[in-house]
């Protein structure tokens, strides 16, 4: 746990891993990086976390903290907590990502996607899952939905010569009930009722990769200095067609991305290896 007093804007605690990072101050947050390193798990949906606003919200009104901080924390650290919800109108909802982008804002979260791709911050910062999990479909339309969310705040001070001043959202039962009611306008449904739900992995985010955008495959390019007339040699590798891309991802082994804040098209989705389509009957925590 860190403890954060904002009234002097510093935490009381240090970082309990703080003796793997020697370099850092055992009490900056982020390494100091707060607008691109947020979010260290975002994965594409899977049977394992799926479940109903009557579900996710039972599990929120038994929690102590029922603030938005308190609600992301939970979704983050317990593994039985329900993270995904199908909706007709928006398709998968991540409600990490949803909650992230009300506690950090929508160009936070939305940076966040390009940043986990860096090789150097996913052996660093992000961990292994990272370039399977970025840009995945539902991390920007969930980022987008939740930035358009209505009815959570209590109010926000506006006008010539006020500074800026951050939302403050609703706690307790409010703020549950309006989360709710927003899933709800929709069309939020059981997740059986998703057009891939038969598709979707139970919980393999490790074997279910990111399309690799280059081969194997590497061509040898001569080129002849200047003046000195030394030839050297270099190594491309080349890289994947459009349709080649599209023939990978219909093997099931990778993760569909989605650059954009439209919801991805779930229709002739590629069946994952733990899918129930190939045969994986097993339910999670939520029993979906």
């Amino acid at each position: 746990m860190r403890v954060y007093d904002p009234r002097v804007g510093r935490f009381l605690s240090v970082d309990p891993i703080s003796a793997k990072y020697p370099d850092l101050s055992s009490y900056t947050f982020a390494a100091n990086s707060v607008v691109w390193l947020i979010d260290k798990n975002g994965q594409e949906p899977d049977r394992n976390q799926a479940g109903t606003v009557e579900e996710a919200t039972k599990q929120w009104a038994a929690l102590k903290n029922q603030t938005v901080a308190g609600i992301l924390d939970y979704i983050q650290h317990k593994e039985n907590a329900v993270r995904y919800i199908y909706t007709k109108d928006k398709g998968w909802i991540d409600l990490q990502h949803y909650f992230a982008t009300l506690k950090y804002g929508k160009a936070s979260m939305d940076a966040l996607e390009p940043a986990s791709g860096s090789k150097f911050l996913q052996g660093n910062v992000f961990g292994d899952g990272a370039d399977a999990s970025y840009f995945s479909y539902e991390d920007l339309p969930t980022n987008q939905f939740a930035s358009e969310a209505e009815n959570l705040t209590l109010y926000q001070i506006h006008g010539e010569g006020i500074p800026y001043s951050p939302p403050r959202f609703k706690s307790g039962s409010d703020l549950i009930e309006s989360v709710a009611k927003n899933l709800e306008n929709a069309e939020a449904t059981a997740p059986e009722d998703a057009p891939n739900w038969k598709q979707i992995p139970f919980k393999d985010h490790a074997e279910r990769k990111r399309i690799p955008e280059t081969k194997d495959e590497y061509i040898k390019v001569m080129a002849i200095m200047p003046r000195t007339g030394i030839v050297t040699y270099s190594k491309i590798p080349v890289r994947y067609s459009e349709k080649e891309k599209e023939i990978l991802l219909k093997t099931g082994n990778y993760i569909p991305q989605n650059h954009t804040s439209k919801p991805y098209n779930l229709n002739n989705f590629p069946a994952a290896p733990s899918s129930l389509e190939r045969g994986d009957t097993r339910k999670g925590a939520t029993m979906h």
